[in-house]
């Protein structure tokens, strides 16, 4: 099966339980994904290091961030939700939704950053033992 190197769009599989959430991402450029692989650091006075990795993978996952799906154990297709703050109501959570980014769960986007990042660091890997 052949992998394309810069598709359309990205589907990140997180699980949760024994259910996946699916976050889909657009393509992202090599600048952009520069840019969030450098500021997870800032070197601070004296050589200590300010470790900013969850709050930069939070935004590069925001920025990026284009749809939302689920799948139940058995691999079927399943509803994500929220709880809407001025009804208290739990509705369908997608992009439809006034600004539906913020609804989703912190941990799922961080999920999905780290699986960039160790995407990433295969192709470096492989690359240097080429």
């Amino acid at each position: 099966m052949p992998i394309c190197s810069n598709p359309e769009q990205r589907r990140i599989r997180v699980n949760v339980g024994s259910s996946v959430v699916i976050l889909t991402t657009r393509n992202y450029s090599f600048g952009e994904f520069e840019k969030f692989m450098k500021a997870r650091f800032k070197v601070k006075n004296r050589g200590k290091v300010d470790d900013k990795c969850t709050e930069e993978r939070l935004k590069f996952i925001d920025s990026i961030l284009t749809g939302i799906a689920s799948e139940n154990e058995d691999g079927n297709p399943d509803t994500v939700t929220y709880v809407d703050p001025v009804t208290k109501e739990e509705k369908e959570l997608n992009p439809s939704v006034e600004n539906w980014v913020s609804f989703v769960n912190p941990s799922w986007k961080a999920s999905a950053a780290i699986a960039l990042e160790e995407s990433n660091a295969e192709v470096e890997a492989d690359t240097l033992k080429n």
